[in-house]
């Protein structure tokens, strides 16, 4: 007596089941949140991995040298010394260095390798959001891809800086450069250069109202126009 027959027993446990389920349905975002907490800590690591093979051999490759030491060095210095020796590298000397070859085609490999692994993140989760650290190896990162890459990946990252997920002067900095590496003029103006001598200035715009529309489209402010000479 008091004790459940095994077929009330048996509906107690599918009713038991169901009321699981029925909780589960109504409370997605309980899964969701675990699932993507883990899929954060992924991201995180995947960037953090990706920052260090962006950077593994190009400081070697900016100098113009393979010998750590000298790497190191140069690093150590101002800016202004590290601009005037980078202005008097000779390029037709670099090719004499089988090693600093070797890690340029290493470069190269992992900046391709960076491309496919950043598109596949940005497609399937969108722009990754995460801390100051993460962000300044995306924006290294970003301004290392090659044009391909940029002409597909522009307007969704255009949409992603439009939607507050992507610094727009992230995006900014990379498409300028896209653009002034194949000698058209910058749409968003926001690259400044290093004369001869250290000195950093600001380009002047082509076209204010375009620079400046576009500017505002993805949420910079507009820049002031500057009194001629």
């Amino acid at each position: 007596m008091g004790q459940l027959q095994p077929l009330q027993m048996k509906d107690k446990l599918i009713s038991f089941t169901l009321l699981i389920l029925a909780l589960f349905i109504q409370c997605p975002e309980l899964h969701a949140q675990r699932k993507s907490g883990k899929a954060d800590k992924e991201i995180k690591e995947k960037i953090i991995e990706m920052g260090l093979s962006d950077q593994k051999y190009r400081p070697f490759i900016g100098f113009g040298t393979s010998d750590k030491k000298k790497v190191d060095s140069i690093r150590r210095l101002s800016l202004k010394k590290i601009n005037a020796y980078t202005q008097g590298i000779n390029s037709d000397s670099l090719k004499y260095d089988a090693l600093l070859t070797q890690y340029k085609s290493l470069q190269w490999k992992s900046d391709s390798l960076n491309a496919i692994d950043l598109k596949s993140m940005i497609k399937t989760s969108g722009w990754p959001v995460v801390n100051k650290k993460l962000t300044g190896h995306l924006a290294k990162i970003l301004l290392h891809m090659q044009d391909d890459w940029i002409k597909e990946m522009y307007p969704i990252l255009k949409d992603e800086a439009k939607s507050g997920r992507m610094k727009p002067l992230m995006l900014a900095n990379m498409y300028d450069k896209y653009l002034i590496r194949n000698k058209k003029p910058a749409l968003y103006n926001t690259l400044l250069f290093i004369g001869r001598d250290g000195k950093i200035s600001e380009s002047v715009p082509e076209d204010y109202e375009l620079t400046n529309n576009a500017r505002v489209e993805i949420g910079l402010k507009p820049l002031k126009r500057r009194a001629s000479n």
